[in-house]
């Protein structure tokens, strides 16, 4: 009888969790929710061990990437100061709105990028990452990728329902760019 209700209360509490997180799941300016992050380029090449990854624990040392951390985090707190907008520059701005139908830039993601062992002709690379921000299948967002200078813009979409993940094709320049750079990921949508 312990057994049946240990079970039922831990159901209980899980199914308790999951509204929970589902009603909480707000947009989130940290690498520590992100779930998973996955980067295919078109043509692989055997052997390159290609990466690209947030600068997070569960994908590289961090202590080797601190300078990438300290960067994003003053580059993060420019943000907050002064708005999404102002931060990006209004060419960029423009941009974000231009492929989310929106006259407002808001930031759900941002944190620090590295790329590794990636040569130009592996060709486009596509990023899914999924993240704590919930995206619904097809919405639309923009994916901002910088090597620490300049900023690309990028089309993305969401991936289904289920997970909230994000999927985008980041051209050959971008990558070479964040492989040679102080890399920085961020994503905006009409939340």
């Amino acid at each position: 009888m312990k057994k049946v209700i240990s079970i039922t209360l831990a159901l209980v509490m899980l199914c308790l969790g999951v509204v929970a997180f589902a009603d909480d799941a707000t947009p989130s300016k940290t690498t520590e929710d992100l779930l998973t992050i996955e980067a295919v380029p078109a043509t692989p090449v055997e052997g390159s061990n290609f990466f690209f990854f947030p600068v997070t624990e569960k994908y590289v040392d961090v202590t080797k990437y601190q300078a990438n951390l300290d960067f994003a985090a003053a580059e993060l707190a420019k943000v907050e100061k002064d708005g999404a907008e102002a931060y990006l520059g209004e060419e960029t701005a423009t941009a974000v709105k231009a492929i989310l139908g929106s006259d407002k830039v808001t930031l759900d993601e941002f944190f620090a990028v590295v790329a590794g062992n990636y040569k130009e002709e592996m060709g486009e690379v596509t990023v899914t990452v999924q993240m704590a921000t919930p995206y619904k299948k097809d919405q639309k967002v923009a994916v901002l990728v910088s090597d620490g200078t300049a900023w690309a813009t990028f089309e993305g979409v969401g991936v289904d329902d289920t997970t909230g993940a994000i999927q985008v094709v980041l051209d050959p320049a971008t990558v070479l760019k964040v492989q040679e750079g102080t890399g920085l990921f961020a994503v905006a949508s009409n939340h």
